[in-house]
């Protein structure tokens, strides 16, 4: 059984950091730490079909700008007056367009920090990452349009809906229960055509009818709100999985670390790529880092729990452990490299690139031995157990 990447790890863990309901992120193909990677094509998935809203019957569009809902003849000119009157949420700033403007403002001082972490002799490379990776990806979620209608209606109405015949993936007929629930999360695709999104704007029977234009107005700034969270913090992801994938091809993979070594290699990607992340965004890098240094609640494998110098062979494990036990060991190792940095500065790195590549220790400890000393930071007590 091989390790699952590291940058995967990572990648999983920033869709579930920063925006836990979005969907539909494509990631890298796996490859062995210790094995060399296969150049063999990965067999094509075939593409879903794009979901198509099916209209309710006896109901039709109400269309205002950007927002639609779907409603009977009784509900026609009030719906269409929340539609027109509700103001627009404010979006976050990382929203796709707003990294296409920041790739552009802060394009030399990302060259110039990622040149000097990871001691790279070759400039334009950071160029092509921005250039041929980044914006085109961020693009093409600037591009990226998710089709919602409202539906609108009372709860018994829905529920002769759904009694007729009637159905949609997010709405669910409780038997039991005798009624309807419905599922919000947005969802996201970039690998894909979205689908159609129907929300529910369903009202009890005896809501007054100001009450129900206003819980119309709530659903639509709070979907908005989601949605363009959502979008946001997708884009982020997507921008920091690719720099991850950058600092392992061009700074990592070089270094050929053994498995009690590959804690550094994976520690480093995800501290490096937050910091980049701060950099172009302008957000907390500690509140970037610190998401990803945090045990993730569905895990049962703790990572203080981890001996970095001794990693387990996932040939050992259940394979459904071995994912655990891989996120729990990038959660430590990037623990104990931003401890490291915290402790010897930033260029605690660069440094410890330069004297690995200058003499390639010739096992964990070893690196260990290396590190304490060109940074003056023994980490032998950091990657043991806990």
């Amino acid at each position: 059984m091989k390790r699952i990447r590291p940058a995967i790890l990572l990648a999983v863990a920033l869709l579930a950091a920063t925006s836990p309901q979005v969907l539909g992120q494509k990631l890298p193909a796996p490859r062995s730490t210790s094995a060399p990677r296969s150049t063999s094509a990965p067999a094509s998935q075939p593409v879903p079909p794009r979901y198509q809203m099916v209209m309710p019957p006896g109901f039709h569009r109400v269309e205002v700008g950007s927002r639609v809902a779907l409603c009977e003849d009784a509900n026609h000119a009030w719906v269409r007056r929340v539609l027109a009157d509700t103001k627009p949420t404010t979006m976050p700033t990382t929203m796709p367009a707003d990294l296409v403007r920041l790739l552009a403002e802060r394009r030399e001082l990302l060259k110039g920090r990622m040149t000097a972490d990871l001691s790279l002799t070759d400039t334009t490379a950071v160029d092509k990452l921005i250039d041929q990776t980044l914006l085109p990806k961020v693009r093409q979620l600037q591009e990226l349009k998710v089709p919602v209608f409202y539906l609108v209606c009372s709860r018994s109405r829905l529920r002769e809906l759904v009694q007729g015949g009637w159905s949609d993936p997010r709405f669910h007929y409780n038997r039991a229960a005798g009624d309807v629930y419905h599922d919000p999360r947005p969802r996201l695709y970039d690998d894909r055509p979205m689908d159609d999104t129907l929300l529910s704007a369903v009202y009890n029977d005896d809501t007054s009818p100001d009450q129900r234009e206003k819980q119309l107005a709530s659903v639509l700034r709070n979907y908005e709100e989601a949605i363009g969270a959502a979008l946001g913090g997708h884009a982020l992801a997507v921008t920091q999985v690719a720099v991850v994938e950058f600092i392992d091809k061009q700074a990592i993979e070089p270094l050929k670390l053994k498995p009690d070594q590959s804690w550094f290699g994976q520690g480093v990607e995800t501290v490096l790529s937050s910091r980049y992340m701060a950099d172009l965004s302008g957000a907390d890098y500690e509140q970037i880092v610190g998401r990803l240094l945090r045990d993730r609640p569905g895990n049962p494998v703790r990572s203080d729990t981890v001996d970095l110098l001794h990693p387990a062979d996932p040939s050992s494990m259940r394979p459904e452990w071995v994912p655990a036990y891989e996120d729990a060991m990038r959660i430590k190792s990037s623990r104990v490299v931003h401890d490291l940095i915290a402790k010897a500065g930033q260029t605690a790195i660069p440094m410890s690139f330069s004297a690995i590549r200058a003499s390639p220790p010739a096992d964990g400890p070893a690196l260990l031995k290396l590190i304490a000393t060109v940074t003056g930071v023994d980490l032998s007590n950091d990657v043991k157990p806990q």
